[in-house]
């Protein structure tokens, strides 16, 4: 039997990889309890942006720094759409998930390149392995040296790779219906429903225990936008 999760995954295209330790990278870390998120970022350095729900810039749905390195801020997950606390909340009426577009942003009115966009889900965030420990799946992507970037260089290979955290042997996993899509909604699929790439000389797949991979050859870019999203479906099934 299996489980699906959507997982998705963001870079930003660059002519070189940016490994300068004062890079903007916040960690952002969310709670939920009955009808509220609780946002978390915190930052390698003090912040004076902002941060809000993407394509709402409203009060309930922003904060902005004031030089210290952690931002906190509620957003109302059943907020009605038209009332002031509507954020833009997604909610998914199959799996009961809820998410949010988040976007934290290096200056208070300006879009920079450095700007970071999230995606946040309220729901079953992992399932219970053989030792019946919470076993979580993440979506990252890994340069040629393995290890995980977020910005990436056009025309370079890449990979895209899901894990289980606490694998115990008995679970395995697949990728099945990846895209890529920018913030104007184009697409373009990478594997189909069964987990095939769609163009096999430009992506290949990957499968071993407790993780599969996604492999780029050549990192691609949208003519209006810099800046590539990618989500996958991740399959786990007992046995393989």
């Amino acid at each position: 039997m299996w489980l699906w999760i959507t997982l998705l995954s963001s870079a930003l295209l660059a002519q070189a990889q940016n490994t300068e330790s004062n890079e903007f990278t916040p960690a952002v870390a969310a709670t939920c309890k009955g009808n509220i998120m609780s946002i978390k970022i915190n930052f390698n350095q003090g912040f004076n942006g902002i941060a809000h729900a993407r394509e709402f810039r409203t009060p309930a749905c922003m904060t902005q720094g004031n030089g210290t390195e952690t931002l906190s801020f509620d957003i109302n997950l059943m907020a009605a759409q038209g009332a002031p606390d509507y954020c833009g909340v997604f909610w998914n009426n199959r799996t009961d998930e809820r998410s949010l577009p988040l976007a934290v942003r290096v200056h208070r009115t300006l879009e920079l390149a450095d700007d970071k966009f999230y995606v946040i889900t309220c729901g079953k965030a992992g399932f219970r392995n053989a030792r019946n420990e919470t076993s979580l799946v993440s979506l990252r992507m890994l340069n040629e040296d393995g290890k995980k970037v977020m910005n990436a260089a056009f025309g370079m290979p890449y990979t895209l790779r899901a894990e289980i955290s606490k694998s115990d042997g008995s679970y395995g996993i697949k990728l099945k219906n990846c895209f890529a899509f920018n913030m104007r909604n184009n697409t373009v699929e990478l594997t189909d429903s069964k987990g095939c790439p769609v163009k096999q000389q430009s992506v290949t797949v990957k499968n071993e225990n407790g993780a599969a991979e996604l492999l780029i050859a050549s990192m691609f870019r949208f003519p209006d936008s810099s800046q590539v999203n990618f989500q996958c479906e991740i399959g786990i099934c007992k046995g393989i």
